[in-house]
């Protein structure tokens, strides 16, 4: 479920290029084809959360959500070294 914040804007024309390309490859059709259905200033809306159904977890878009002090974000990692010397 995507949920707010959301912002709506229109699609940068580098994305837009590769985005053609993509729906190109996916749909075995010219990437030439593709840019004529799709408008070159194609309105998207981008959400900053969303939540898997059924339970599941919450997921947030940084760029769109403000951190909070105390957060993580799921890229954190714990490392723990441990050195054994056997003489």
């Amino acid at each position: 479920m995507l949920t707010p914040p959301k912002k709506t804007s229109i699609l940068p024309h580098v994305l837009w290029v590769k985005l053609t390309a993509v729906l190109g490859t996916r749909f075995q059709v010219s990437a030439a084809t593709i840019r004529k259905v799709l408008p070159k200033e194609l309105q998207i809306t981008e959400y900053g959360r969303v939540r898997k159904l059924d339970g599941g977890d919450n997921m947030q878009a940084r760029e769109l959500v403000a951190a909070g002090t105390d957060s993580r974000d799921m890229s954190f990692v714990r490392v723990s070294t441990y050195i054994y010397i056997y003489i």
